[in-house]
């Protein structure tokens, strides 16, 4: 509130006019300062400029199909995502993404139960959020070389539409199956095998499956490799299910170079072109090397080995979902994937179960399979529930004391802010 008081105005209407004049001045100046979100979201390619501001491509715009055997073997769904960021000096209410197809194509389309349009309650000034979403290629020959364009967009209350440039496209590349990528280990704090120190660090090893209560958090960790070097272009991404899944935080650290980190799942060590209509378009044309934009890690390349990459994840949907971490690249002038993809040791179930409510003596058993008894275990002595204490309501009661002699002027009372519509 903006609070302007004018004493003793019977001293003189010249001094009270003046002080008036002061008092609405200021009133204008605390208008114009008042705090409001802003939205920007990420390019592509990425920008030259540092920071958030816009956000960098946190997925890589090459998905594909297995060179030899796309019909049965290697992948067919991929993260496709961007990064929402608030420079604005309050929160952004009520943020809505939403995914868009700008061309055509039945080779390309979000994955049957994926969600094209995810929501946020809010995003605090200055903090960054990545919508992600679930692409799935037809498993087809006729498929190679099919190409999509897209745009992911977002909104909040009482702001316009941002989006990632129109005319980007998702590219199907034949993908080579190598076994110079590959998988190690996978861990939780929510399993309980022997931790894997170089690749997954002490956190307990999972052996098939994690088991996550609705509404929950947990990490989860993928310890993994690639040649040496590393490749100029590298994604090592676990396509979880968006409608089931929400990736809360992604940490990525590379062997090459050394002491190298990622805040996202895709590393642009080459500066990659991604804009169809430029002649440095992917690996380029005519002479034009596809990496013709600054480097984002040093000699242009990353990866190595150990590549280690955890996931903070929230449970926001019931079921189950078989993840498998998909290590692709390129380098040289062809694509390539993990041959070890949808082994054992590359692959995890999530099983996403209903929360249990707490009881004054819990049982430490745990129940895969989530069925009541019909005998209960406690007959006629009750058990004694929990018994929240009150919950401390702060009443934050806005009554004025008194009335003041003094002139108050108040600034206009904030107008309705607008729902966005949700696609």
């Amino acid at each position: 509130m903006f609070l302007c008081r004018v004493k003793h105005p019977q001293r003189g209407r010249a001094r009270g006019l003046s002080v008036a004049i002061g008092c609405l001045m200021g009133l204008v100046g605390a208008i114009r300062a008042q705090a409001a979100p802003n939205l920007t979201i990420s390019t592509m390619p990425s920008p030259a400029a540092a920071g958030n501001n816009p956000p960098k491509p946190i997925t890589w715009n090459v998905i594909g199909l297995d060179s030899n055997k796309p019909t049965t073997d290697g992948p067919d769904t991929f993260l496709v995502g961007a990064r929402v960021c608030n420079t604005g000096d309050a929160p952004a209410t009520n943020v809505v993404s939403s995914f868009v197809w700008d061309s055509a194509n039945s080779f390309i389309d979000l994955a049957p139960s994926a969600a094209s349009s995810l929501t946020l309650d809010a995003l605090a000034a200055g903090a960054c959020k990545d919508f992600f979403y679930n692409v799935r290629v037809t498993r087809s020959t006729a498929a190679w070389n099919a190409k999509r364009q897209f745009r992911i967009t977002a909104t909040a209350d009482g702001l316009g539409t941002v989006t990632t440039p129109a005319g980007r496209e998702l590219y199907v590349e034949k993908l080579v199956s190598q076994n110079r990528n590959g998988t190690v280990c996978i861990a939780s704090p929510s399993c309980s095998g022997p931790p894997n120190p170089t690749h997954c660090g002490t956190m307990p090893t999972c052996s098939g499956s994690v088991t996550i209560p609705l509404g929950g958090t947990t990490q989860l960790r993928f310890g993994s490799f690639t040649a040496t070097g590393g490749y100029e272009q590298l994604s090592a991404v676990a396509p979880f299910p968006n409608n089931l899944l929400e990736i809360v935080d992604v940490s990525v650290t590379y062997n090459q170079p050394s002491g190298a980190t990622n805040d996202a799942v895709y590393a642009d060590a080459c500066g990659w072109n991604n804009d169809p209509t430029d002649p440095h378009y992917k690996e380029g044309t005519g002479g034009n090397p596809g990496c013709n934009l600054p480097d984002s890690y040093s000699s242009g390349k990353a990866g190595g080995d150990p590549i280690v990459t955890t996931y903070t994840l929230r449970a926001i949907g019931m079921g189950n979902a078989s993840v498998s971490e998909l290590i692709y690249d390129f380098s040289g002038s062809s694509y390539h994937y993990n041959s070890d993809l949808g082994l054992a040791t590359n692959s995890i179930t999530v099983n996403i179960i209903e929360a249990t409510t707490p009881t004054a003596t819990p049982t430490h058993t745990m129940t895969p399979s989530h069925t009541s008894s019909a005998t209960p275990t406690s007959t006629d002595t009750p058990t004694p529930t929990l018994t929240p204490t009150p919950t401390l309501t702060p009443t934050l009661t806005h009554t004025p004391t008194q009335t003041p002699t003094e002139v108050i002027v108040l600034p206009p009372p904030n107008t309705p802010t607008q729902t966005p519509t949700r696609t």
